[in-house]
């Protein structure tokens, strides 16, 4: 569902060259990084290491430990922005091939009442493996409000750009997305941010 704008051959998440002067954070299966390209300030990536399609293809084993991961973000982003919301687009709309869920200092909403309706709750991400192997491509979105699992469709970005826009700020673009605040500075000043945070821990 949707194009990526790489392939395999040239995914840029399995450049670890690339990767290290963003790294937060590396375990076992996992790594986590300052986006470079960044949405809009305090946009975090968590990543696999080997070059997975989405989390709904990881392998039962290593659900726990990206829920560590998860919960790490979950509390860089509270603390520090005092707000949390993840999102992963399911091999739908991927840009890059590669599993990355998407950390975000933002409060999380959700859409009306009758569309809320297309969107089945879930526990959480170790719940995406069986919807991936059942339903195929997926967007899930978690946060405080619940965690959801929702099928491909424009539906879903005109709900979720124009909640971005609303929490972040940054207006809308002529092709349906959110125009990027996030630069090199930002993304620089967030591994940072990190560091500093991870020294009180």
């Amino acid at each position: 569902m949707g194009s990526p704008k790489y392939t395999d051959a040239d995914c840029p998440f399995c450049d670890w060259p690339q990767m290290l002067p963003v790294l937060l954070e590396q375990g076992e299966h996992f790594y986590i990084i300052a986006a470079r390209f960044a949405l809009f300030p305090g946009h975090i990536l968590i990543n696999s290491r080997e070059h997975i399609r989405c989390i709904g293809a990881l392998p039962a084993d290593y659900l726990a430990e990206l829920e560590q991961m998860r919960l790490l973000v979950q509390r860089f982003l509270s603390d520090e922005y005092g707000k949390a919301a993840f999102w992963e687009n399911g091999a739908s709309y991927q840009h890059v091939p590669h599993m990355h869920l998407h950390g975000w200092p933002v409060q999380q909403e959700l859409p009306p009442t009758t569309q809320l309706r297309t969107w089945q709750p879930i526990s959480g991400i170790a719940d995406l493996p069986a919807w991936y192997a059942q339903q195929g491509p997926y967007h899930y979105l978690q946060g405080e409000l619940g965690n959801y699992v929702m099928r491909p469709g424009m539906e879903v970005f005109k709900f979720s750009s124009p909640w971005l826009s609303r929490q972040s700020g940054n207006p809308l673009s002529p092709f349906g997305g959110i125009v990027r605040s996030g630069t090199e500075e930002t993304t620089a000043a967030l591994a940072e941010q990190w560091g500093r945070w991870r020294e009180k821990q």
